[in-house]
């Protein structure tokens, strides 16, 4: 069994030397420490096995991690944890699956728009009159920090860590290279509206010269300031960017590549399910909602829906009127075009 000396050093070579081989982020390794490190303690020279690492997760439980992703946060590791020693040879018996991972029930939803959020912004980052240089400097930073989040879907600990050497916005294509909290570098394009600013800071350390606390707390102010009571966070914009393309009809695919997860299903996982424009004519289509509807959102629906078949055809025009009796009329009338036209 696993115990002791052994033990250490099999946590010694899990901690140092793995995370070295996985070239794994500094933030990583301290989330892995932060989970393993109080395990040799509690254990005090018992054997590691699945009773004894299932004491520990109730522990930790009982001290201090009590939110759920907090829970599932210590399964995920411990049960990494065990795969590494089952791999390496340093346990026999693999029960990492046997680490019941706890169910997290979210929370639905609720955003302000994606116009509102910009708003926010600009409210929230508003110089006072009394601010001195120093204070407008910082708030003018912030304000940028947190549109290129709302126009990227980045995460504020990656925006904060961009360099000027990150950006190549003189490109054909104007691009920044992002280094995911996984430790992958992905490249992106730089949205259009910021092109120019970010020519500007191709030669700083930090592209962005604020922190995560000032942004939070200008996002605060804003919602303040505009009587916003929706939460609104530096990672709500990130929820804010995927579900606006996301509506939009912009592909899963593309959003999630954006978004930079391990895999579409992840995407999937978190938004889908407030998509809801494809879902609105299958709860609709009943006889009974039609009848209960006035006539004239009937007509409109009916018009939308011819609108969308024809798409942008300027050789068809549509005018919906009404006659004296307020009933809907509905005239299509088809232009003549000239061949050159």
């Amino acid at each position: 069994m696993l115990q002791g000396q052994k033990l250490q050093q099999a946590y010694d070579d899990y901690i140092h030397n793995y995370s070295i081989e996985k070239g794994l982020e500094i933030k990583s390794i301290r989330n892995k420490k932060r989970v393993l490190d109080k395990l040799l303690p509690f254990l005090n020279g018992r054997p590691l096995t699945f009773e004894t690492c299932r004491e520990y997760a109730f522990y930790l439980y009982e001290n201090g991690w009590t939110a759920p992703n907090s829970r599932v946060c210590i399964i995920k590791n411990l049960r990494a944890f065990i795969n590494f020693l089952y791999d390496r040879g340093y346990i026999a018996d693999n029960f990492a699956k046997k680490l019941v991972k706890p169910k997290v029930i979210r929370p639905p939803l609720r955003l302000p728009s994606e116009i509102d959020a910009e708003k926010c912004i600009i409210a929230g980052t508003e110089p006072g009159p009394a601010d001195r240089a120093r204070s407008k400097r910082i708030k003018a930073e912030t304000r940028l920090c947190l549109q290129f989040l709302l126009r990227t879907g980045l995460r504020v600990s990656e925006a904060l860590h961009l360099q000027g050497q990150d950006l190549s916005p003189f490109d054909d294509q104007p691009s920044f290279q992002v280094r995911s909290k996984g430790g992958r570098i992905s490249l992106l394009p730089i949205p259009e509206d910021m092109i120019e600013e970010m020519k500007k800071r191709v030669r700083k350390k930090r592209v962005f010269e604020a922190t995560a606390d000032t942004c939070n707390k200008n996002l605060r102010d804003g919602m303040k300031k505009l009587n916003i009571t929706l939460p609104l966070t530096c990672h709500k914009l990130r929820d804010i960017y995927s579900l606006s393309r996301l509506r939009r009809k912009n592909p899963l695919q593309l959003v999630s590549r954006t978004l930079r997860h391990s895999s579409v299903s992840i995407t999937d996982k978190y938004y889908s399910d407030y998509i809801l424009d494809d879902l609105v004519g299958t709860i609709n289509d009943s006889p009974l909602i039609k009848k209960s509807l006035p006539a004239e959102q009937l007509v409109e629906r009916g018009v939308d829906a011819f609108r969308k078949a024809i798409g942008n055809d300027n050789r068809i025009y549509i005018e919906v009127t009404k006659d004296t009796n307020g009933n809907a009329i509905i005239k299509t009338t088809c232009l003549k075009t000239s061949a050159a036209s």
